[in-house]
């Protein structure tokens, strides 16, 4: 092997490594963003369940919250419905119809007791006018009473609830006295300066706790950059160093390797000869590797198909055989009604046998047989 085929091989390889390198970096460099966004975001996270437990830790330092004594909470009484006796045209259209209905039974008792003077009415008769009178007299006042019991029970509510509101207002202020005014007033000032205590510790800590979060930011931000600046000046500085071998086109970068095997085995001579050799092989290595693709396509492509057909086929042999039972059970039913029908049709058309062996079933009763020897009156038709 010459000297210069030598070197080439050399470069070659070199620039492989430097290609490798420099693939390697730019992952790298990928890698450390994502660690990068990943550590942010636990930071954040941690962050906020920090707040989290300062906010519940510091909440459990706050005394319970007063209440009032429950008498406090006793619903006052209710007050007593107004009775409806203001409307001035209610009570006129009642006063009206009792006044007409006064009048108008008074009418008719009158004229029940003029004709209940006849002699041909029966005693018990003549006791109907006054009846009617009497309730004539009783409606006026009949009227108005529902209204006068109203307001009686009125007053009588008014007084209950003016007693019971009393009662109320007496244990509304022997619940709240001056002593428990006092105690209540003093669980208020204390819970105020618990609460305070509370969001004044909370918030320091709260700002410390960004305050960490932001330092050790920062820390992160530094350290990735420099981390990406020396993995960028590293991948500038293997791009540099490729770029001076110079001696296969960049795009022709990732295949050095195979160049350079190419002409260390011998296969071809020249740069030119070997780049051939290279692409053609690449080229036959994808076509073997789209056809092994294909190959496995078509092969997932028959398996799929034989498992739909094996399926369709035990469904269609499911259905055969359904079908099979439907028909077998189908001409069962048709046999044994058959088997009915021509039983019916026998014992109905039976011409073996008289009418006296048919009805009783068991031969003639003696008399028949005495005189024909047996049914042979249908031995003709037999």
């Amino acid at each position: 092997m010459d000297q210069n085929k030598k070197e080439l091989i050399d470069k070659l390889y070199q620039t492989a490594n430097l290609v490798t390198e420099s693939v390697k970096t730019s992952h790298q460099i990928e890698n450390l963003k994502k660690e990068d966004k990943i550590a942010n975001q636990s930071l954040v996270n941690s962050a906020n369940a920090r707040v989290g437990e300062i906010i519940s830790t510091n909440e459990a330092k706050i005394v319970n919250r007063p209440r009032l004594p429950e008498a406090c909470f006793v619903a006052p009484p209710k007050r007593p419905r107004v009775p409806d006796c203001d409307n001035e045209k209610k009570v006129m259209l009642t006063g009206v119809f009792g006044f007409l209905m006064y009048f108008a039974f008074i009418y008719l008792g009158a004229m029940m007791i003029l004709v209940g003077t006849d002699p041909n009415f029966a005693v018990p008769y003549k006791i109907i006018p006054m009846f009617f009178i009497f309730i004539a007299l009783m409606v006026p006042w009949l009227s108005t009473g529902a209204k006068r019991a109203e307001i009686l029970d009125y007053d009588k509510n008014c007084q209950a609830y003016e007693k019971s509101l009393q009662e109320w207002v007496n244990q509304l202020d022997e619940a709240v006295n001056e002593e428990v005014r006092k105690d209540l007033y003093n669980s208020f000032v204390e819970f105020d300066k618990s609460f305070l205590s509370f969001i004044n510790e909370t918030d320091v800590a709260i700002r410390d706790n960004y305050s960490a979060y932001n330092k050790r930011k920062q820390e992160l931000q530094l350290e990735y950059i420099k981390k990406y600046n020396e993995l960028v000046e590293h991948k500038k500085e293997t791009d540099k160093e490729l770029a001076s071998i110079d001696v296969l086109s960049p795009s022709y970068y990732y295949l050095a390797l195979d160049i350079a095997d190419i002409l260390k085995s011998g296969r071809a001579d020249t740069l030119k000869e070997a780049l051939n050799l290279a692409i053609d092989d690449v080229r036959k290595e994808n076509e073997a590797e789209e056809r092994r693709r294909e190959a496995q396509r078509q092969e997932d492509i028959l398996k799929r198909q034989a498992e739909e057909e094996r399926r369709h086929n035990a469904a269609m042999e499911r259905a055969a055989r359904e079908q099979n039972d439907e028909l077998r059970q189908q001409g069962d039913e048709l046999r044994r009604q058959g088997n009915e029908m021509r039983k019916q049709y026998n014992k109905k058309y039976d011409t073996s046998m008289c009418h006296r062996c048919y009805n009783f079933g068991r031969g003639c009763d003696g008399s028949f047989v005495r005189q024909t020897g047996t049914c042979g009156s249908f031995r003709t038709l037999r």
